[in-house]
């Protein structure tokens, strides 16, 4: 470069130079003298908050949450994502039970698709999830069908990589009696290891049929016709109408009232989210929940759970019948009705159920509880579809406690006017999900924190056995005041799991709200913000 070429250079380059150092200054001098002025910044909106029991199928619904999905849209991509990477809950093959508020418009609805025997003589279950998703998004969705189910299709096909939530319950899986085997998730009793990656290529076939024909696909197209051959091949004597026949149902939002709050829980109603309505409207009478200390809630909730199992059970919560937790009474209880023995929910963690709670900046929230019956359903995948069915009970079957299914807890709670939503929560894993979702309630309503209320020990008494279930994480002092008379407390690792959005403004303010999955399990909540 010659000497004059240089200078010239060297004159442009210190213009940029001087240009770069200006306005940095200036915008910093700015800052200073506008320092209260940014100190005011904020967020202008939020798109909104999806929480699940998976982080891959969190992330996908707040990716559809940014693109301009609604609340609706985001559950359903995350169902669809679940079945990819947790079809140990909410595969294709599972059950479940939603319910929809929409503040603009002050509607509330549920949809029920818990699962029911495809023939009278089996466990094997319809599919109903996929149909119910399919309505759940024409009804209330913003997107085209097509973008909530291709994110699942793409992660199916090319892989993922196994979450810590997906390795702990095949795990769990691998360690029951027999030699368990179930690809890709447990061969020959081996788990897959978090972090391993897996891949489904029927699966992603499967679904992308979904995509391009729609839900109705695996009820009455080539997909149905699949199923019920493949069905066949266990010996059973099914009629292809069943499949094709199924609806799903809208009903009004089951609603009740308490102090300043709506509650609002499915129509036909889950032996969960009935007895969690009946434990908050209970403990919020006369404020005494919140007048109480940490030692007479904890007793509260004890009786009130009680009672509500007792009532779910008889499927009656008009009486209001004594149960002090006094052996003698109890044995008298349990010698007239029957009451089932409960031990097998004892450190319940892994049955098969799951839940996604989503809200958006359209004032639409979305509470959905999904169970495949057990763990994985039948954990045997039909021939070419890639998912297994799900287990199902008929209805002349005590469900109530036969399948984890009728413990769903789904709920959401508004304002007096039922305009504006301030929780949309979820409880699952076993019938402690009623002491669980309300204790969560609770405790978030007096402490004004939901992180901190859904951290509490959780206590739950069963009825039968004669016993009240407490948390290890109880501290000794509280736990020496517990005092049941006759009635045995058993310390156990873990009850039940609560996906929730807790907004103490209302809806109204999204930036306000709080969410959070569970720390007993491996989810994620997430939200997404607008500047």
């Amino acid at each position: 470069m010659k000497y004059k070429n240089k200078i010239k250079f060297m004159v442009k380059t210190s213009k940029i130079f001087y240009i770069f150092i200006f306005f940095p200054l200036l915008f910093i001098q700015s800052c200073s003298n506008n320092q209260n002025e940014l100190s005011k910044f904020s967020p202008k909106s939020s798109f909104g908050y999806i929480v699940t029991e998976e982080p891959q199928a969190t992330v996908v619904g707040l990716d559809i949450l940014k693109n301009g999905g609604s609340a609706a849209d985001a559950v359903v991509a995350s169902f669809f994502m679940l079945s990819v990477t947790y079809p140990v809950a909410a595969g294709l093959g599972s059950g479940g039970v939603c319910i929809v508020h929409d503040s603009k418009n002050r509607i509330s609805e549920s949809i029920d698709f818990r699962n029911l025997p495809i023939s009278p003589d089996t466990f094997i279950g319809i599919p109903r999830a996929v149909r119910a998703m399919s309505g759940l998004q024409a009804r209330y969705g913003n997107l085209k069908w097509s973008s909530v189910v291709l994110p699942s299709e793409k992660v199916s096909r090319f892989g993922f990589p196994a979450s810590r939530a997906t390795s702990s319950i095949s795990k769990s899986l691998s360690q029951l009696e027999g030699k368990q085997d179930f690809k890709p998730f447990v061969v020959n009793d081996i788990p897959i290891k978090e972090g391993q990656v897996i891949v489904q290529e029927e699966l992603a076939e499967t679904l992308s049929k979904l995509r391009l024909r729609g839900g109705g696909d695996l009820y009455f197209g080539e997909l149905g016709r699949k199923f019920f051959s493949g069905v066949k091949q266990y010996g059973l004597n099914i009629n292809f109408n069943t499949l094709r026949d199924f609806q799903p149902v809208w009903q009004n939002s089951k609603v009740d009232f308490v102090n300043e709050l709506t509650i609002l829980t499915p129509n036909q109603g889950t032996s969960g989210s009935i007895s969690s309505a009946y434990i908050i409207k209970e403990a919020l009478k006369n404020d005494k929940f919140f007048k109480s200390n940490e030692i007479k809630n904890f007793k509260s909730l004890a009786e009130f759970s009680g009672k509500a199992s007792y009532y779910a059970y008889l499927k009656n919560f008009s009486n209001d019948i004594p149960i002090v937790i006094e052996l003698n009474n109890l044995n008298e209880t349990i010698n007239k009705t029957k009451y089932p023995d409960l031990s097998i929910w004892k450190n319940a963690g892994h049955d098969g159920s799951t839940s996604i709670v989503a809200i958006d900046k359209f004032g639409q929230s979305v509470a959905c509880g999904f169970s495949m019956g057990s763990p994985f359903g039948m954990a045997k995948n039909v021939n070419e579809l890639g998912f297994s069915p799900g287990i199902a009970f008929s209805e002349n079957e005590n469900s109530w406690l036969a399948s984890g299914i009728d413990f769903l807890a789904p709920m959401i709670i508004s304002d007096k006017l039922n305009k504006e939503v301030i929780f949309v929560l979820v409880g699952t894993k076993g019938p402690s999900s009623m002491s669980s979702v309300s204790a969560v309630v609770l405790n978030t309503l007096k402490h004004k924190s939901l992180d901190k209320s859904i951290r509490f020990p959780r206590i739950y008494f069963p009825v039968n056995p004669h016993e009240v279930w407490v948390e290890k994480s109880l501290s000794s002092k509280v736990l020496s005041q517990l005092n049941f008379q006759e009635v045995a407390i058993k310390a156990v690792s873990k009850m039940g799991h609560v996906n929730a959005v807790y907004c103490p403004n209302t809806s109204s303010d999204l930036l306000s709200c709080e969410y959070i999955s569970d720390p007993r399990g491996s989810g994620l909540g997430l939200s997404g913000e607008l500047f």
